[in-house]
């Protein structure tokens, strides 16, 4: 099993390429985005280990830092990103507009 998502989408959402480890058909990424407040946030993926680190800061200080496994896809909606676990009850929801801040539904 992989992590399912769309480029394009992540692409738009954090305003730019990844960064990928080695090259792309590793499967491994880090998307970054900074914001104008002091808020950044880093989303590595691991595409065919279906894992992902979240990590959420502001002005350098660690605010968050979580770590999935198990990672089925990962969807943008609208201003949010929506990471869904197999099997989980739970997803987590980053939203990036009107304010940086995650969600856990």
């Amino acid at each position: 099993m992989y992590t399912k998502y769309e480029k394009y989408e992540l692409l738009e959402l954090f305003g730019g390429e990844p960064v990928y480890i080695s090259c792309e058909e590793t499967g491994m990424c880090i998307y970054r985005k900074e914001f104008s407040n002091g808020f950044n946030i880093v989303l590595s993926l691991s595409i065919y280990e279906s894992k992902c680190t979240i990590a959420i800061g502001f002005h350098s200080e660690g605010i968050l830092d979580v770590s999935l496994d198990n990672v089925e896809y990962l969807r943008v909606e609208g201003d949010g990103l929506r990471i869904h676990q197999n099997n989980a009850t739970i997803d987590y929801v980053i939203y990036f507009r009107p304010n940086l801040f995650v969600k856990i539904e």
